[in-house]
């Protein structure tokens, strides 16, 4: 990481790399929104197949029926917040590609 962060570093003072540019893109909505949704998809397909791992374990053979109530009370959470997170990314697309619809008047 610190080396990575050394490559930016030097690529930006030598001007190869345009520091600005790299932040705004990184830095956008549109990036940030599908970025979470992987990450929200992420966290439910891990937990969602450690699950099954507790069921090996007798001493966490309790926990069962809590860990499936948390399971499908954070499936229904991601695919809202996909949802919500693709209805911002449509929104984004269309002030893109039709920003006469967004104009305001």
């Amino acid at each position: 990481m610190l080396m990575l962060f050394g490559a930016i570093m030097w690529a930006s003072k030598k001007g190869c790399l345009d520091i600005d540019g790299l932040i705004h893109v990184i830095s956008s909505e549109w990036l940030m929104l599908i970025t979470s949704i992987a990450f929200d998809i992420g966290e439910n397909v891990a937990y969602t197949l450690s699950v099954p791992e507790m069921m090996k374990d007798r001493k966490l053979q309790n926990f069962i029926p809590a860990a499936y109530v948390i399971l499908c009370t954070s499936w229904t959470a991601g695919l809202y917040a996909g949802y919500s997170c693709l209805a911002r990314l449509l929104e984004i697309a269309e002030q893109n590609y039709h920003p006469e619809r967004f104009r305001v008047k």
